[in-house]
């Protein structure tokens, strides 16, 4: 099965160290819930917040954690 959803955040610009603004996959999934249970149950709860699911074939972010 092809893993069509992606679990990353955003990275801010910082020009003092030179980083530019992007953004970070940090991993791949077949389904949107499973993204979305990663994100709930793998990452620290202060931290969810900044976590998005893409959708690969339409490039649409979703923020799961309210």
């Amino acid at each position: 099965m092809e893993k069509n959803y992606s679990v990353g955040y955003d990275v801010a610009e910082d020009l003092t160290h030179g980083i530019k603004a992007h953004s970070v996959i940090v991993a791949d999934f077949v389904y949107p819930q499973d993204a979305e249970d990663f994100i709930v149950k793998c990452m620290p709860q202060e931290n969810q917040k900044r976590f998005f699911v893409e959708a690969k074939f339409n490039k649409e972010r979703i923020y799961p954690v309210k």
